[in-house]
């Protein structure tokens, strides 16, 4: 039994509904749509479905902020009161690295993802808000820490932040279907969210404006991509052709321990680990509680460049075990 095959028989029988893409170096091992996008108009998921990528968008986020100081616009030393000059005293000495790496001390959300929130008054609740701790000093998981860095990207680049990233990293990337509002899917294509057997809807039904979600979520997750989408972007990073080989590798650094000594740290949008043999992985997972999502990529050679994304419009979530299931195929040791 070959490996496609291998892969299509670890996941009968487990009631899926997504889709699920492997390669491995230059080519496409696997992809598969299981399940319907949308049950009451029986359109099928497949990879060309879009789906609510969630936290995902933090890795966009990360690497347009590397991708800024690449080009001399900045440099993830800088301090928040370089860029917002009214910024209280506890917090005008944060950097965008302890934003970035989730040490800076902020809560983790404002308010819930569909609750309206302009970027002025998500700059004001934020920087009025209790530090969590002292910036620096621990790890706390932060949705307004990447909120406020795509405010950090409007600011330097003089773009909307869905823009910005439009033009420096998803057109170079080959990226067609991924974004918040600049980006037109066929109405077919995006999978509609189920919570069990209740329709919840798509995502850009749920009280988003013209040019994307509340502040709330925009810059830390909500973006809608698909599993080819998905795949350029790691071919594209591989390839180093959005970021410098030396930029790219910030990415990946293991700067924080997620737990306190801990097996998986946190990089740049990506959380890092080692695998059982040795050899370094980055992933993340993304979700809303109605998507789920969960993209890993191995980064040594002796892995074979393997990249695993998977994705589902159902809840509860069965994105991470499906993964791992998968993963014990491609890794049986």
């Amino acid at each position: 039994m070959d490996l496609p095959q291998r892969l299509k028989a670890a996941l009968e029988g487990t009631g899926f509904a997504g889709v699920v893409l492997v390669g491995r170096s230059d080519s496409l091992v696997w992809q598969q749509g299981y399940g319907d996008a949308d049950r009451q108009r029986h359109v099928r998921n497949g990879p060309a479905t879009a789906f609510d990528v969630g936290s995902l968008t933090k890795q966009f986020t990360a690497a347009a902020i590397l991708a800024l100081e690449q080009d001399g616009r900045l440099t993830v030393q800088d301090s928040l009161g370089m860029y917002f000059p009214s910024a209280p005293a506890d917090k005008r000495g944060i950097t965008l690295h302890q934003l970035l790496t989730h040490t800076a001390g902020l809560r983790e959300y404002l308010g819930r993802d569909e609750r309206w929130l302009s970027q002025p008054d998500f700059l004001r609740q934020t920087l009025r808000s209790k530090l969590v701790f002292a910036p620096g000093s621990a790890y706390q998981y932060s949705n307004v820490g990447y909120s406020l860095l795509a405010v950090v990207i409007e600011r330097v680049s003089s773009l909307p932040y869905e823009r910005y990233l439009h033009q420096r990293l998803f057109q170079p990337a080959g990226l067609t279907a991924t974004g918040y509002r600049l980006t037109t899917w066929p109405d077919s294509t995006v999978a509609v969210g189920y919570v069990r057997e209740r329709r919840w809807g798509k995502p850009m039904t749920k009280g988003w404006a013209p040019d994307g979600p509340s502040w709330n979520l925009r810059g830390n997750g909500g973006m809608l991509s698909t599993a080819q989408d998905m795949w350029r972007w790691h071919q594209a990073l591989a390839g180093g052709r959005i970021l410098a080989p030396a930029t790219q590798a910030k990415l990946y650094q293991p700067y924080v321990a997620k737990k306190p000594g801990g097996a998986i740290s946190y990089g740049y949008g990506w959380s890092v680990y080692e695998s059982k043999r040795g050899t370094r992985v980055v992933s993340h997972g993304g979700s809303n509680d109605i998507f789920f999502v969960h993209y890993v990529r191995y980064l040594d050679p002796r892995d074979g460049g393997t990249v695993l994304f998977v994705a589902t419009n159902q809840s509860p979530d069965v994105a991470r075990k499906v993964s791992q299931v998968l993963m014990g195929v491609l890794f049986p040791d």
